[in-house]
């Protein structure tokens, strides 16, 4: 009969309704949990996850072992790129930034009277991704690695310039 059809129906919109609720306020925790804020330099950043780590894109600009030494206070280091689809994760994410920053620090660098540029956590380069010229390797001392925001190049650049930087941080699964 048509009154017990209308009145389950509006039963079940009702019940639909608390349950779209109950979604969203999941959804909400769920995007908390998956992109925790970290304060760093007294702003809020979001950690972003890719594979089985985070990363997070400080915009306050530092020499690279400032940067350095604030992500390992954070529980990270200067983000290492391992493969072609860390790059292009890197490069989608950075494309926010184009319009405000020219590159950011990552975790390249080469001693002084050294050939071999290494990750700081001290693994050798696997994927390269230079920009056209680079590295350049006729300079002397500590030089480091930045990553362009337009189009993911890498180069080699003296430590005593001041740059955005990203960290990088194995995920840890909260309890």
């Amino acid at each position: 009969n048509c009154m017990s059809l209308w009145t389950l129906l509006r039963a079940l919109e009702t019940e639909l309704g608390d349950t779209a609720n109950l979604l969203e306020m999941a959804h909400i925790d769920v995007l908390d949990y998956l992109y925790p804020e970290a304060t760093i330099e007294n702003k809020n950043y979001i950690w972003v996850p890719f594979r089985g780590y985070c990363y997070i894109f400080i915009t306050e600009q530092k020499h690279w072992s400032e940067a350095s030494t604030t992500c390992v206070a954070h529980g990270g280091m200067l983000a290492s790129i391992e493969d072609s689809s860390e790059q292009k994760f890197l490069e989608i994410n950075l494309r926010t930034f184009q319009d405000g920053y020219t590159s950011f620090w990552i975790g390249l660098f080469k001693k002084q009277y050294k050939e071999e540029w290494l990750w700081v956590d001290r693994t050798a380069m696997g994927y390269t991704n230079w920009a056209e010229g680079q590295p350049f390797n006729m300079s002397f001392g500590l030089r480091t690695g930045e990553i362009s925001t337009s189009d993911g190049t890498w180069k080699d650049i003296e430590i005593w310039d001041y740059r955005p930087y990203i960290c990088k941080t194995p995920k840890v699964v909260r309890l």
